[in-house]
């Protein structure tokens, strides 16, 4: 079964590399956004007032508003040389 969740808040999230392209082109924020999630993906986001019709009937938006909605981190990762080094402040750990 395809269960949607929809999530309404402030959404931050970044398209391009701002070395690149500048910081101010770098990250899109809408102050009152709709994210909708499908199958653990993230499928539309948007303003609400542009997608609040796209919302099927019976369901449940889980609201955040007042609080920031970061989507698509998903790269995080650890380097395996430096896992000695983790918390030494500078020291090498054997």
């Amino acid at each position: 079964m395809n269960k949607l969740t929809i999530l309404r808040g402030s959404m931050l999230s970044f398209h391009a590399d701002p070395f690149v392209v500048g910081d101010n082109k770098s990250y899109v924020f809408l102050k009152d956004a709709l994210l909708f999630i499908s199958e653990g993906k993230i499928t539309k986001t948007g303003t609400y007032v542009s997608l609040k019709s796209e919302i099927p009937e019976g369901i449940q938006i889980t609201d955040y508003s007042g609080h920031l909605i970061t989507p698509g981190f998903i790269d995080t990762h650890g380097h395996y040389p430096q896992t000695s080094m983790i918390g030494a402040y500078g020291l090498i750990v054997d």
